[in-house]
């Protein structure tokens, strides 16, 4: 979490305000102005269940403004390239709604731009005895 401090250092960010919090820790959002502009971070940790999770990233819509970041557990992969070779790329209705949420909001996944082919997870986890590893999104 060192990044995160430095990237709020007073210094470095002004103006940051709390717009919005739910109870359950599934998203916190901030403005904060930095390089002469007003910016919006928006941190969540998507459900586990795909309706809900579906729902939330069609509710996180709202929130979106032109000069936004989304990051976080968004707890489903967008691509292939995005899972392990050991695993299977299941359908996720939830997966439809993240691209709608991208595509028409003109975001971009920062870290498939400039890293079109390469496979790194950011932990490994056990499920029924077999290793998967989790993506960097």
């Amino acid at each position: 979490m060192r990044w995160w401090c430095h990237f709020w250092d007073s210094r470095l960010c002004r103006d940051t305000k709390l717009i919005s919090k739910d109870k359950e820790g599934k998203y916190i959002i901030i403005d904060f102005f930095k390089n002469n502009t007003y910016s919006r971070l928006i941190n969540i940790h998507a459900p586990n269940i795909e309706i809900q999770r579906k729902q939330f990233f069609k509710n996180i819509r709202k929130w979106i403004t032109h000069h936004c970041i989304i990051i976080g557990d968004f707890n489903v992969t967008l691509t292939k390239t995005d899972i392990s070779n050991n695993c299977v790329f299941s359908e996720d209705s939830s997966r439809n709604a993240l691209f709608d949420l991208i595509s028409n909001n003109g975001l971009i996944d920062l870290w498939r731009l400039f890293n079109t082919t390469k496979k790194q997870f950011t932990r490994k986890q056990t499920h029924r005895l077999h290793l998967q590893e989790l993506p960097i999104l």
